[in-house]
């Protein structure tokens, strides 16, 4: 763009602002509480996921490891960012790996999007999630919260799909229920 052209536009734009418009008050009154217990809003956010069709799993942290090798299977690629909890990881194999991502473009071992897209999976973690929408906020930061929840994104070449687990305790699902974990 020429100064001339820049000079221009920003004449215009100071034009069309000359009687100094203010903005209306928007009243920020939102809720920042539920009068739901934690059980009904892990339901609400597990209901939504499912709407999205997301397969979802409840999980312990004894049995997170578990859960994330069966859904890498035997041979898999992955990438972790650093500074995730290597207690939700399965052991590494030969042909089972992670793969660590500083999560910094700048540093020499930043992984690029050609590498991102040989890898078989991405494990991270979420911190905050809104039940209400069903929104999950991914986290690939190395700061350390007490609440993370691990999350695992798996692709084939017909589709992906986000499979969540929370720390919470395991409820048992009825035998013809679609949210029981795979045996």
């Amino acid at each position: 763009m020429s100064a001339d052209a820049k000079t221009e536009i920003l004449a215009r734009l100071n034009g069309a602002l000359a009687d100094h418009p203010r903005a209306p008050h928007v009243p920020r009154d939102y809720r920042h509480t539920s009068d739901l217990g934690r059980d009904e809003i892990i339901d609400m956010l597990e209901d939504r996921l499912l709407d999205y069709k997301a397969n979802v799993y409840r999980e312990t942290a004894q049995t997170v490891a578990q859960r994330v090798a069966t859904q890498l299977g035997t041979s898999a690629r992955y990438v972790i960012p650093e500074g995730l909890d290597t207690a939700w990881l399965p052991e590494e194999t030969a042909a089972r790996r992670a793969i660590v991502d500083p999560n910094d473009g700048r540093k020499a071992s930043a992984l690029t999007v050609r590498d991102l897209n040989q890898v078989d999976a991405v494990v991270t973690s979420s911190t905050v999630s809104c039940a209400q929408t069903g929104t999950i906020f991914l986290s690939g930061a190395r700061t350390r919260v007490a609440r993370h929840s691990p999350w695992c994104r798996t692709t084939t070449s017909a589709s992906c799909r986000w499979t969540p687990w929370w720390s919470s305790s395991r409820r048992p699902w009825p035998e013809w229920s679609p949210l029981r974990p795979p045996p």
